[in-house]
């Protein structure tokens, strides 16, 4: 536009001149007047493309605008690239295993579905049966957000390979050990069922996995879920010592903050827990406070086998125990505060107490 009106101007005081010098040296004439127009096109081509340039910008800038940037995060673990995240919304996960296809699972089942879960996540045990047409049933309301570990009974009933093959064709599985990521929470989904010694394969994969993850600034919460349970009150199934000795140091080597298992047909959750090279039977207790903690060392286990399958006694308490009681019902988990906060619930499914038997909650 200046460029434009600078030419006018130079028009109007030289109109006269110009009539000379065509008639006097037309080439010079035609050559300074090609010569003019030519900067002038393309300076308005470069003064355009800036223009769309610092718009381009000024939308992406103004895009994000909707992200809490007091929580964005730079990581480049992932091929140097840039990442950020919405995470200023509240969002909530339900956990529970052992299930079956009877009329308290199905109770279970409405009770999940009230919750509005962003994932159903499962420790392993589902139909109890040769195959896993009515638990893949039962659960379709929220199929599409269901995450299962392999449990015992899913290499035991029937025919162990097909029923597995069955799980892993219809959630999409190629492994029955895997990974996935939801907001800021890294979920490790192990198979204490299968293989997993230190030459393993699945060690193998569970070392790389949380090496890789421990360095990715965007995860704030590492969960690990599997089915039989590395710490457990004395009931029907005893703690898996073996499992426990080696992956618990991993756990507390790469910040895992909680473990969920099942096997046991009961609810328990024990204080944060680091491993104790000594006695790993009596793990160290880094915080003895009873619902509320602050960015404890060491991991909170709880065993939900309360899905729908019948029950077991407890027939006493582990000192790292918390709380534990015999109760149908689920793990609800709510990350709040930018996902800063975890706010557990275990929902009750009986009538004989109140909706909401435990709660805990960890800040970081």
């Amino acid at each position: 536009m200046i460029l434009y009106k600078m030419a006018k101007i130079l028009y109007f005081k030289s109109k006269l001149k110009i009539s000379s010098l065509y008639n006097t040296f037309p080439s010079i004439f035609f050559f300074s007047m090609f010569s003019f127009f030519f900067f002038l096109f393309f300076s308005c081509i470069d003064n355009s493309t800036y223009n769309f340039n610092q718009s381009y910008i000024f939308q992406k800038v103004n895009a994000q605008t909707n992200f809490d940037t007091s929580t964005l995060s730079t990581d480049y673990s992932n091929n140097g690239s840039l990442s950020t995240i919405k995470s200023s919304l509240d969002y909530n996960f339900v956990v529970v295993g052992d299930w079956s296809c009877n009329s308290q699972s199905k109770k279970n089942m409405k009770l999940i579905e009230a919750q509005s879960p962003e994932l159903l996540i499962v420790p392993g045990d589902l139909s109890y049966k040769s195959n896993g047409d009515c638990w893949i049933n039962l659960i379709s309301p929220l199929d599409n957000i269901t995450k299962i570990a392999f449990g015992n009974h899913e290499v035991a009933e029937g025919s162990p390979k097909s029923l597995s093959e069955q799980y892993k064709d219809h959630f999409n599985l190629n492994s029955t050990y895997y990974s996935f990521d939801y907001e800021t929470v890294h979920f490790l989904i192990m198979n204490s069922e299968d293989a997993f010694d230190k030459g393993s394969a699945q060690y193998s994969y569970v070392l790389s996995d949380l090496n890789k993850i421990s360095k990715n600034q965007l995860i704030k919460w590492i969960f690990v879920i599997f089915h039989t349970p590395m710490y457990t009150s004395p009931t029907n199934h005893p703690s898996n010592i073996e499992f426990r000795d080696i992956y618990h140091p991993l756990f507390d080597n790469f910040g895992v903050d909680l473990v969920l298992q099942a096997h046991n047909h009961n609810y328990q959750r024990s204080y944060p827990l680091q491993f104790n090279e000594t006695d790993s039977s009596n793990p160290i207790i880094t915080d003895n406070g009873n619902n509320n903690y602050l960015n404890p060392k060491g991991q909170i286990y709880a065993t939900v086998g309360t899905g729908g399958k019948s029950l077991y006694n407890l027939k006493d308490k582990s000192n790292f125990i918390a709380t534990q009681f015999e109760e149908y019902g689920f793990l609800d988990l709510k990350l709040v505060d930018n996902g800063n906060k975890l706010i557990a619930n275990f929902v009750s499914s009986d009538n004989k107490h109140e909706k909401i038997l435990d709660d805990f909650s960890i800040n970081k």
